[in-house]
């Protein structure tokens, strides 16, 4: 594995674990309370990745395999729970504020000239076939 493989994956795992780590900290203190290591399992999916990154016949992101594992994580809890990834959480958003409600389609301005930026799919202008375009003046 070359060096800025290694540095990449590492700092992947390190943010993955900083923001869990960061988020669980309630979790942490009930656990400890109750008498068991909540991070025993950490050593487990290091691991894994490492032996995944070093003898995996493709190469596979760090960020990859670790999103796959708190899908996975979620996946355990019910079927209420799931987990989104950064491009599935900012899409969410976007249709929870109503950012792609409508017509299915994002409307936008470049150079003063309204643009039609995307077809939203499965929606309105994709079932009539719309593309990407500007509007001449």
């Amino acid at each position: 594995m070359s060096a800025r493989r290694l540095l990449g994956a590492t700092l992947a795992v390190g943010v993955a674990l900083a923001a869990g780590l960061g988020s669980g900290i309630a979790v942490v203190q009930g656990a400890r309370a109750e008498g068991r290591d909540p991070y025993a399992g950490l050593e487990t999916l290091a691991e894994a990745l490492h032996t995944i990154e070093q003898r995996h016949v493709a190469a596979v992101s760090a960020e990859r395999l670790l999103q796959g594992a708190v899908s996975g994580m979620a996946d355990q809890l019910d079927r209420h729970s799931v987990y989104l990834s950064p491009e599935r959480r900012a899409a969410f958003q976007d249709r929870a504020e109503g950012a792609d409600t409508g017509v299915g389609a994002r409307i936008g301005i470049r150079d003063g000239q309204v643009t039609l930026d995307a077809v939203t799919p499965a929606g309105p202008a994709q079932e009539t076939r719309s593309s990407p375009w500007t509007a001449s003046p």
